[in-house]
């Protein structure tokens, strides 16, 4: 079956709405300050660490298998904090950077996907 998209196409989809998600996370951490210092630091840190990273991924798509990689850590790690830093119970706070790293790790794990289907020479396809 013919794709409508290339894979470059879907690695660079990927890393763009990644790009977005980190600023976002970057955004919401100065912004509301996430009830505790050290909490809004690392948030801000991940969301940052997210965005240069596919960033880069977007520079050199062939070379982006290890990037979204790390991504995909890192949104694992921004889903645990909450519950790391004890802001489970005041909700808003809690359930952004809940869905903020499950998005990150979805939107890491597709661009991953995609950038594997890259890195396959073009007869075993």
């Amino acid at each position: 079956m013919k794709r409508d998209f290339s894979y470059a196409t879907g690695t660079k989809l990927g890393a763009v709405l990644l790009v977005a998600l980190g600023a976002l996370t970057v955004l919401y951490s100065i912004v509301f300050d996430l009830g505790s210092n050290s909490n809004a630091l690392l948030t801000g840190l991940l969301g940052a660490l997210v965005a240069i990273l596919a960033i880069m991924a977007i520079r050199a798509p062939l070379k982006s298998a290890p990037l979204f990689a790390i991504t995909l850590v890192l949104g694992l790690l921004l889903a645990y904090s909450p519950f790391y830093f004890g802001v489970y119970k005041t909700y808003p706070i809690a359930y952004f950077m809940l869905l903020a790293g499950l998005l990150s790790t979805l939107f890491s794990a597709f661009a991953f996907g995609e950038s594997l289907e890259l890195n396959i020479p073009l007869g075993f396809h």
